[in-house]
């Protein structure tokens, strides 16, 4: 047995120093008292320098905070079965971004050190960031568009059709006082039915595209106008409901709010046949809250966000990445036969940001 022991020990220390995760053990103090290779690649310090260091050396006031957290919670034996983020310095000054499972050594029953095993995700969260501002500038981009097109539909070409209706009832009236005939007066008639017809279809795109409710008069009015539209156009009965009392909500964030109501309705009027639609806006003391419930013929909702792609459903990857640039959060659930509700959450202030982009955090 004693043989088995020490051949089980002397594996687990060549594990231990093969490893590919960078793996520290410190006392309760915070001494270092063991690194294998791959935490000296990750700090910079050589295994002997690390001896005797503190692990408070590699981090910042609010990595303290945290380990502190962590600590607590171990010592009261409680377990952190979740791996957690954690920044650290290394020796050039530089920062890395590590993915941390911690855990408790115990000896004859009492605690007497921690063990950190733990993943360099500096590169992912690298790549992660460029990606976010990629989609935040995307997103700006058809905000602007959807902005200037509508402006552009609404102050000049919509303008020239009034104009022209004007102008054909002008006609009209002249030719009516001289009695002429019936076919070009109809003629006349039929041209400015068609001018009308035309720009209330452009009024209602650039209304679509960017209603200027939403910038005049705030998210409440802007979702009382998509509930107006979807009475009018398709017969659905959209009811809003508010509770709380409406705080200083930020530009950004009530677009987001809207563009998901706007997407959230427009598929239970579209796809899922509903004849009714409930949207409820709650306002908390840091967050404000957006859920939509349709009595539609539902689907399937997939487990993961990339399968929203997939299986060509880019509306609802829309909601997911709008929800999260502005760190909130949002769950859709659904059943066939049984409706889908969508709920966002958001925190207030938040503001679409931006970040400057660099090639290393």
């Amino acid at each position: 047995m004693i043989r088995l022991r020490r051949l089980a020990s002397k594996y687990y220390r060549e594990l231990f120093e093969s490893a590919s995760e960078a793996i520290w053990i410190h006392d309760l103090d915070g001494k270092i008292i063991a690194a294998n290779r791959a935490a000296e690649e990750l700090s910079g310090y050589s295994v002997d320098e690390q001896y005797d260091l503190n692990v408070g050396l590699f981090l910042d006031e609010e990595g303290l905070v945290q380990a502190r957290q962590v600590r607590e919670t171990l010592l009261r034996g409680e377990p952190v079965d979740k791996r957690y983020e954690q920044k650290i310095r290394r020796r050039d000054g530089t920062e890395a971004i590590l993915e941390l499972a911690t855990s408790l050594i115990i000896d004859k029953g009492q605690p007497v050190a921690f063990q950190h095993i733990a993943r360099d995700v500096t590169e992912e969260r690298t790549m992660q960031h460029n990606l976010r501002y990629c989609l935040q500038a995307t997103l700006r981009a058809q905000e602007d568009e959807r902005k200037r097109i509508a402006r552009e539909l609404h102050d000049e070409i919509v303008q020239s059709l009034l104009l022209l209706t004007r102008r054909l009832d002008s006609l009209i009236s002249q030719l009516s006082g001289k009695h002429p005939g019936k076919s070009m007066r109809e003629q006349l008639e039929e041209l400015r039915g068609l001018a009308v017809s035309t720009c209330d279809e452009l009024w209602r795109y650039a209304h679509d595209l960017r209603p200027r409710i939403l910038d005049d008069m705030g998210l409440l009015a802007g979702l009382e106008y998509l509930a107006d539209e979807a009475r009018k156009d398709d017969g659905v009965d959209v009811r809003v409901q508010v509770k709380g009392t409406m705080p200083e909500m930020t530009g950004e964030t009530q677009l987001v709010m809207f563009r998901i109501a706007q997407e959230a309705l427009n598929n239970a009027r579209r796809y899922a046949e509903a004849s009714e639609v409930l949207v409820q806006l709650e306002f908390q003391e840091a967050k404000v809250g957006l859920t939509l419930t349709d009595n539609g013929k539902g689907f399937v909702v997939p487990t993961q966000i990339g399968d929203f792609t997939r299986m060509d459903q880019l509306g609802l990857r829309g909601m997911y990445e709008r929800a999260r640039l502005l760190g909130g959060s949002l769950d859709i659930q659904s059943e066939l036969g049984k409706g889908t509700k969508v709920t966002v959450e958001i925190p207030l202030g938040s503001v679409l940001a931006e970040p400057e982009r660099s090639d290393s955090l």
